[in-house]
């Protein structure tokens, strides 16, 4: 299948960094980015008024314009697309973290090709970087169990931690095979999550996605933390496997 993506993050400089890496590594170049430049919430709140509450006449590309102040990148906003996909930030110390509304908006984005599909990150896109070892594909006790507290994120600790418990090579210089360690990890603690299970996730529907929430936000009400989850990447895993090596290995044996 020939797409043409569109991805809309939440930042406007590591997020892009990120997913232009992305693209130079495993991804086609018909691959368009656009940062929306404000919060999850934010975004629920902009699009509940848009659409006057009422999510079944929402066209978020509309949307999305309506809102973009830039007129010189009004124009992405006008391509057709195959696909769209958003990638925000869980951020639960933000004054209007609301799970309704973050349930809602991952209920309402669940298929790419249909109203998009939200990807989210735990408790934030620090958290690709937040691995000791990227130089090898193996068993990492220390991220599996890793976890963040609202605590932390709420005195501005967070990232400063990821910082010395993980990496901090830019993504630009990161080598292939750093990039898919990382990957890979990011899937087997997705599936741990899921199933208890520390091997590579292979059911990435937001149904999935959508269990996560729960089980991270149950967790955070009842014990002030959840685990370092990052969820951005694993659309390269769902759409480009054959570009994925670990995937190829793990199917070819």
């Amino acid at each position: 299948m020939n797409r043409k993506i569109l991805v809309i993050v939440e930042g406007e400089r590591k997020e892009i960094r990120l997913i232009s890496r992305l693209k130079e590594l495993f991804l086609p170049q018909n691959i368009s980015i656009a940062s929306y430049g404000t919060s999850l919430y934010q975004l629920y709140d902009y699009l509940e008024e848009y659409c006057d509450f009422n999510f079944e006449d929402l066209d978020v590309l509309l949307a999305l314009k309506a809102h973009e102040t830039d007129e010189n990148k009004k124009a992405i906003f006008d391509e057709k697309y195959t696909d769209v996909l958003l990638i925000f930030d869980f951020d639960p110390q933000d004054d209007k973290f609301d799970i309704t509304k973050i349930s809602k908006l991952m209920s309402y984005f669940n298929d790419s090709t249909e109203n998009g599909k939200l990807y989210i990150n735990y408790p934030m896109l620090e958290s690709f970087y937040h691995l000791a070892n990227i130089r090898e594909i193996q068993f990492d006790e220390n991220f599996k169990n890793s976890k963040f507290t609202l605590n932390e994120l709420q005195k501005h600790l967070y990232k400063r931690r990821a910082v010395n418990e993980g990496t901090d090579l830019d993504i630009g210089r990161m080598p292939k095979e750093m990039v898919e360690n990382i990957m890979h990890q990011q899937s087997c603690k997705a599936n741990c999550i899921l199933e208890e299970n520390y091997e590579v996730l292979g059911d990435y529907s937001q149904d999935k996605m959508l269990i996560i929430l729960k089980k991270q936000n149950e967790m955070l009400e009842q014990t002030g933390e959840a685990y370092v989850l990052n969820t951005c990447t694993f659309f390269v895993l769902e759409f480009y496997p054959s570009n994925v090596d670990f995937l190829n290995t793990t199917t070819n044996n």
